[in-house]
């Protein structure tokens, strides 16, 4: 079911997406941040260790991952995480969320940007894109116009925020995605906000345009009536 906000008369220019659970179907399968971590020291992550990813960037999991060894090592553990992942994306490729491919082809169609701004390395943004069958190179344009903010090192999701301003008027600017810190996101770019999913998200700022469970159906056309 798709809600939708007061319309607005300016359109969307540029789509920064978020990628799990937003343009891809969760990976309840392995935890490849505790592949990375015995790898690099040996040894399982110990069973009374237990470390959250939801809403974090790569490089925030990392480093608490290290702090577990009191290790310093944040290079070698990135390139553990990022080799690891495209061995397995590979392999194992994701599921896209439904609906994505035709929402991402028709919105390029609509002469719209489609960028991302993920708490992926770009490494590992790319394998995930690439092998779940929307490459990059084939449905995100932003990629050459400076609109691929891939947190993945960084230690906060807001990191890129500058990066976006400098680069984007936040009025053409969407954020897509499905987190109560998407929606932060959106906040402090000052842009309006597109949710996937049924997570309760607080539309407090007024900034939230919309809401489908994927891009199927009356969501999708609700997505895409939202960008005009």
């Amino acid at each position: 079911m798709t809600v939708s906000a007061s319309p607005t008369t300016h359109p969307v220019r540029v789509i920064l997406w978020d990628i799990d659970k937003t343009l891809l179907l969760s990976d309840k399968r392995v935890n490849l941040f505790d592949n990375a971590f015995e790898e690099l020291f040996g040894h399982p992550r110990p069973d009374d260790a237990t470390i959250s990813k939801g809403g974090k960037v790569d490089g925030q999991i990392a480093r608490e991952y290290l702090a577990l060894e009191n290790s310093d090592d944040f290079d070698g553990y990135m390139r553990a995480l990022n080799r690891i992942s495209v061995e397995y994306y590979t392999r194992n490729p994701l599921s896209c969320v439904p609906g994505v491919p035709a929402t991402l082809r028709a919105t390029l169609d609509a002469g719209v940007i489609n960028g991302l701004y993920t708490g992926n390395t770009p490494e590992r943004a790319s394998v995930k894109l690439t092998t779940a069958g929307i490459a990059p190179d084939e449905y995100f344009n932003g990629f050459a116009h400076g609109a691929a903010f891939c947190q993945g090192y960084s230690g906060n999701r807001l990191d890129g925020v500058p990066a976006v301003l400098a680069a984007f008027d936040p009025a053409d600017v969407l954020i897509a995605g499905d987190t109560p810190r998407d929606y932060a996101l959106a906040q402090a770019v000052g842009c309006r906000f597109w949710q996937v999913g049924e997570t309760p998200i607080d539309d407090a700022a007024g900034i939230r345009v919309g809401r489908g469970h994927d891009f199927t159906g009356a969501d999708g056309e609700g997505f895409l009536a939202a960008l005009r």
